[in-house]
């Protein structure tokens, strides 16, 4: 304790006498702004990032505000100015670093259920504790759903699992559906029913246990075996914490005591006095994260491709095609008896998801996957997901052919 309390008066010491000039003529009003993923939405994520505002604005001697930000809202934010520095998870950190300069300050410690600070974290892929549900294979057909398809704990490293089963999630269930955040949800929708898998990042399921919104034994994890050492629910891999990151545009000393300022926070006495349950370490290596990635983002440009296919395909291919349907029924009429009952009316439909029935309403219409996002306020990548979903529950190759099966009496599921 003695060597630690040393190291902290050495790192604080050195925050003491580095230079830091006004961020007046940087920042509006002097302020540095830090944005903050705020997966479980900020009423619930804020009182667990206040105690670090707190402790930087003393550590810096300059005012600091937290900046809540979505997977979508950040980019805009980093480009306008609105932020100086990120907090957020390593698959987005990648995303956004592909497209704008940022480096790693300091990589997350954090608090577990056994009291111990972990630097990795992984996917809870979870359904209800009376379910039938008992292991990954068994989300063939079953309805599943997420945050968002940017989403890294929320989705990303799940969605590896599932196929380390055999699973595709975006293909072999029966639905899957992106709902946003707040994360929690997730949770909600699994016990109600309302979905029969869900994927959450871990640490949630205890700290919603700890807040006693939540009685763990109403849940079942799949896959739990997925690490015997690591505390908190988990059914994934495991990849580095999230990063602290700097911003082009940050003054270079402030980057350099902020470094400082995060790993002063290893020392326990020091997170106890601002009632910090995290801690931060030197940065991590996020290649895993990098991996992951892109494979994740060569299966979307596989499933992208079959659904742009036609659009837009030659409108003689498209004519021949419907003209070919039309002559087909016209045979079979001719070859039945005079007598010949109709169809029945009792004849299933195919089971769709209401937000499938709004895309293929809207493809039936000739919008593109980009109008239909913007009609229905979701990203092009999920209309794309669902209009995959369309083709192989209609057994259809182009849009086309989708358009000439798919009745419109076609149901929810």
């Amino acid at each position: 304790m003695l060597k630690s309390a040393r190291a902290c008066g050495l790192v604080l010491g050195l925050l003491a006498i580095l230079p830091l000039r006004s961020l007046a003529q940087e920042t509006p009003e002097n302020e540095i702004r830090i944005g903050v993923l705020a997966f479980r939405g900020w009423v619930a994520t804020e009182p667990h990032w206040k105690p670090l505002e707190r402790y930087l604005a003393d550590a810096l001697g300059q005012p600091t505000r937290l900046v809540p930000v979505t997977l979508t809202s950040a980019g805009p934010l980093i480009d306008n100015g609105g932020v100086h520095f990120l907090v957020t998870n390593p698959g987005h950190f990648v995303t956004l670093a592909r497209t704008r300069p940022m480096s790693v300050l300091a990589s997350r410690k954090r608090h577990v259920s056994d009291g111990t600070l972990a630097s990795e974290f992984g996917s809870a892929i979870i359904t209800a504790a009376d379910s039938p549900v008992h292991t990954l294979k068994h989300a063939a057909d079953r309805r599943l759903v997420a945050v968002d398809p940017n989403a890294f704990g929320g989705f990303q490293i799940a969605w590896a699992a599932f196929r380390e089963h055999g699973i595709d999630p975006f293909t072999d269930v029966a639905a899957l559906d992106f709902v946003g955040f707040p994360m929690d949800r997730i949770i909600d929708d699994v016990l109600a029913g309302r979905t029969d898998i869900g994927i959450v990042r871990s640490g949630l399921i205890e700290e919603l246990a700890a807040e006693g919104k939540l009685d763990p034994a109403r849940l079942r994890v799949l896959n739990p075996n997925a690490s015997y050492t690591y505390p908190d629910s988990l059914s994934t891999r495991l990849f580095p914490e999230w990063p602290f990151l700097a911003l082009a545009g940050s003054p270079a000393m402030v980057r350099d005591r902020m470094a400082l300022a995060l790993l002063a926070l290893q020392d326990d006495t020091l997170r106890q006095r601002y009632g910090l349950r995290d801690g931060w370490g030197a940065p991590q290596s996020y290649h895993a994260v990098e991996a992951l990635l892109s494979d994740f983002t060569t299966r979307l440009d596989r499933g992208s491709t079959t659904a742009r296919l036609l659009p837009p395909v030659s409108a003689i291919v498209a004519l021949l095609l419907v003209l070919g349907a039309l002559w087909r029924l016209r045979r079979r009429r001719e070859a039945a008896p005079a007598a010949a009952p109709g169809p029945s009316p009792d004849t299933p439909a195919i089971p769709l998801t209401q937000r499938e029935r709004e895309i293929l309403d809207l493809v039936r219409l000739g919008h593109s996957s980009k109008e239909i996002a913007r009609s229905l306020g979701i990203s092009p990548k999920t209309v794309e997901f669902h209009r995959a979903n369309l083709l192989r529950k209609h057994e259809a190759r182009s849009t086309v052919e989708l358009i000439t099966k798919a009745a419109p009496a076609d149901g929810p599921s």
